[in-house]
């Protein structure tokens, strides 16, 4: 059984195979030995060996990079401007006022000697004092004047003080300055308290001459005008309960009045 994979040898067809052996046949002398035949072998020839060419590629010279090309703008075209036409200045139209009427002058000049009065009143009002300050003050004044008179008079003087304050009538006068006065009146607590110690008597009375005392306690400090009044003030309701006789058994509370008031 045959398998179809195998080679059939009968199909191979037999060539004859050139040989490249040459025999040359020399005759030989004619000699009793025998004639000896040489083979000639052909030399072998080298075959060439080619070597194989490798490309070498041509060395790249590297070359810079060119520089950048800044494209620059165009220059504007000028544009040639006319000179500006000069300006001549015109003057201003003078406009010419009509003569005021009689009536009107006369009006002016009334107007003129009504406001003279408020201007002497904003002089007198230069200290700051409110007319109710300076009714104040005045008031307080004449309290300074009523001490005075009772110094050295005895139960007398109580009343005769109790009736004039009472019966009192004080008015501003516009030729006093209220504000020296005030100043003045600082001395009058201290007054007080001497009298109250029996300090004062009528060789020295100080309440009529309050100018010459010099002040040994400050009052009025860092106080307002307002303030200053108002501190004054409390004097009046001590000397109207000290001419009705509160104080006649209660020292203590004289002096503790004199405490708190500075």
């Amino acid at each position: 059984m045959s398998n179809n994979n195998t080679l059939d040898l009968t199909e191979i067809i037999s060539e004859p195979v050139e040989s490249n052996i040459q025999v040359e046949i020399v005759d030989a002398p004619e000699t009793d030995e025998p004639e000896e035949v040489t083979e000639e072998v052909p030399e072998e020839v080298p075959e060439e060996v080619i070597e194989p060419v490798i490309a070498t590629p041509d060395p790249v010279i590297a070359t810079p990079d060119p520089e950048p090309v800044i494209a620059t703008p165009d220059p504007e075209p000028v544009i040639a401007t006319p000179d500006p036409e000069p300006v001549i200045a015109t003057p201003d139209p003078v406009e010419t006022e009509s003569p005021a009427p009689v009536e009107q002058v006369a009006a002016d000049i009334r107007s003129i000697l009504t406001e003279v009065p408020t201007a002497v009143e904003s002089v007198d009002d230069s200290s700051g004092l409110s007319d109710d300050l300076k009714q104040r003050i005045a008031e307080l004044d004449y309290l300074r004047e009523c001490c005075g008179n009772w110094v050295g008079s005895g139960r007398r003087g109580k009343r005769n003080f109790l009736t004039a304050w009472e019966n009192k009538s004080v008015s501003v006068n516009s030729s006093v300055n209220y504000e020296d006065v005030l100043n003045q009146l600082e001395k009058l607590p201290e007054l007080v308290e001497l009298t109250a110690e029996s300090k004062i008597s009528t060789e020295s009375n100080q309440f009529k001459n309050i100018e010459s005392y010099t002040l040994n306690k400050p009052l009025f400090n860092e106080k307002s005008l307002t303030e200053k009044v108002e501190v004054l003030e409390q004097l009046i309701t001590l000397l109207k309960d000290c001419a009705n006789k509160k104080y006649r058994k209660n020292k203590i509370g004289l002096i503790q009045f004199f405490e708190n008031i500075y």
